[in-house]
């Protein structure tokens, strides 16, 4: 009887420890505020299929010259509340030559507006990009 209560009060409890943890998402580091769901001054937060889902333009990365591997860069941006090409691109990963021409790349692309409640607002989130060996 006992067992099965503490097993009850652990379960109600447990939603309120985890939130209590510590995010260790790559957007929490470095003083970086995490994404939020809703407009924190007018900014949101969006996964990357949706992200993608806005995209007008999309250039594709180009593996650099002299590269002979695959990998994946993992980049943070910031569209403006109007859409358009990407305000502010930050690296949260990868090798510095895949990083350098995908922020390149990424520069050009172009982002649909995104509304959150009848308004336009700024939007950011992660984006990985992928380079392969051209077969």
């Amino acid at each position: 009887m006992i067992r099965s209560c503490c097993a009850v009060v652990l379960l109600l409890l447990a939603p309120s420890l985890v939130l209590g943890q510590e995010s260790r998402s790559p957007q929490n580091t470095g003083g970086v505020r995490p994404c939020t769901l809703h407009p924190v001054n007018g900014r949101i937060c969006l996964s990357e299929g949706v992200l993608r889902g806005l995209l007008m333009r999309y250039v594709p990365p180009k593996l650099p010259e002299g590269a002979d591997e695959t990998g994946e860069v993992l980049l943070h941006v910031i569209v403006s509340r109007t859409g358009g090409k990407p305000a502010s691109i930050s690296a949260i990963s990868g090798d510095s030559a895949l990083v350098r021409s995908a922020v390149r790349e990424v520069r050009e692309w172009v982002f649909m507006p995104y509304r959150y409640e009848g308004k336009e607002v700024e939007m950011e989130g992660d984006l990985h990009i992928r380079f392969k060996i051209a077969q």
